[in-house]
């Protein structure tokens, strides 16, 4: 009877170890990478649903939101997986292998080598009952994992359907990656620059917010310092990589601005390392505890302020007017002649097997898209490209810089 008691003891453990109830427990709630979708009531649209006036009237609505409608009933939380008080049931389902690449020590060695420059990436779309928030950094460099294989790998962990998220979250990184590597070329300041940098971050009910002054000519990194803060705080893990990815965010806007800008916004210099203790409330680390209807009302502005940045943003696209306009050598604004030599491309399948950046040697599987050269059309990768159209001149430092030896 023993016997057999230990076979079917070690028959339950086992199977116990192929489920996984990750995905459902990250829909409980108390992340910041997946939240509950706030349910407001339909907006209310004047003029016949005219575009401009049902925009203008978003913010209205927003703002008359009845309280009471942001709960949906009882059989529609039931049919979206909710029980009855709230709460989101936890579920098993069969763990699978996660399809990681395992590489040789050699190509290990050879891309540890290479710089490492972080580009800040954000995710914010809808899963359904759910919305996806994930913020983490890129290394421009990285040559042994594609945006592609991390979605593959994240839609598993998240238990989302690959066919309908793995191209949006691909793409997604691609296009951030594009908008930032320019950036990357920027030399940083030899002398004292500093930037003000305000942190104003969320996980599960624990709210952060702080206000401090960064050196661009510091080497200290943004994640050495949010381990650092996290720390200092006894905060959780989640809040060391909100705080880098938020320090990278803002340090590159704040690049965009000093090379936009040519006057001279240096800060005076201190007088002291201590501030007024008047102003130790608006230059300290401030924790608080929040309620739900706190963390609800913080989600709706959240909603809020990026609808209105959409929103902004497709305004400030729609008034552009195409130009021939020259200024300094660089277009201001494409006409249809230059749209050619300004359009970058995406490589076929048959291109992607041998193709690489006749500059630096990346391989097509580790550039988000081509541009056109000295050389002619898709001779150089995305970030090679951009500088030769800028500056009519080839990135100096990266010269053969993923060439291999047998090349």
């Amino acid at each position: 009877m023993n016997l057999q008691h230990n076979m079917i003891s070690k028959t339950n453990s086992s199977k116990k170890k192929f489920y996984s109830t990750y995905a459902s427990r990250l829909k409980q709630g108390n992340t910041a990478l997946v939240l509950p979708m706030i349910r407001g009531g339909k907006k209310r649209q004047r003029g016949g649903g005219h575009g401009s006036l049902a925009e203008d009237s978003d913010d209205v609505a927003d703002l008359f939101e009845d309280e009471t409608r942001n709960t949906p009933p009882l059989e529609k939380r039931s049919a979206n997986g909710v029980t009855a008080n709230g709460d989101i049931p936890v579920v098993k389902r069969a763990r699978s292998r996660t399809k990681h690449v395992y590489n040789s020590h050699k190509e290990l060695e050879r891309n540890a080598e290479q710089k490492e420059i972080l580009i800040p990436i954000k995710l914010d779309f809808d899963i359904g009952t759910h919305k996806l928030r994930d913020t983490f950094t890129w290394n421009l460099n990285e040559k042994l994992i594609t945006p592609e294989h991390f979605a593959e790998i994240m839609c598993v962990d998240l238990d989302l359907p690959s066919s309908e998220f793995v191209t949006v979250i691909s793409d997604t990184i691609r296009k951030q990656i594009q908008e930032n590597e320019m950036m990357t070329d920027c030399n940083p300041p030899k002398d004292d620059s500093r930037v003000l940098i305000n942190l104003d971050i969320n996980v599960g009910k624990l709210s952060l917010r702080d206000r401090f002054e960064w050196d661009l000519s510091s080497d200290l990194t943004p994640e050495e310092f949010s381990k650092s803060l996290a720390s200092d705080l006894g905060i959780g893990g989640e809040f060391v990589t909100l705080i880098a990815h938020s320090i990278h965010e803002q340090l590159l806007k704040h690049k965009k601005e000093i090379k936009s800008d040519d006057s001279d916004n240096e800060h005076e210099p201190l007088k002291s390392i201590f501030r007024n203790i008047e102003d130790a409330d608006e230059w300290c680390p401030v924790l608080e505890i929040l309620t739900e209807e706190e963390l609800e009302k913080i989600r709706l502005d959240k909603e809020r302020d990026i609808r209105r940045m959409r929103r902004a943003t497709s305004r400030s696209i729609a008034r552009i007017r195409p130009s021939r306009t020259l200024q300094n050598g660089l277009v201001l604004s494409p006409t249809s002649r230059m749209r050619s030599d300004l359009k970058a491309t995406k490589l076929s399948v048959e291109e992607l097997v041998h193709w690489r950046c006749q500059h630096c040697g990346i391989d097509g599987h580790n550039t988000p898209l081509v541009r056109k050269g000295p050389d002619g059309g898709k001779t150089l990768c995305n970030a090679c490209g951009l500088v030769w159209l800028n500056k009519g001149e080839l990135p100096p430092h990266r010269k053969a810089l993923f060439k291999k030896d047998d090349d």
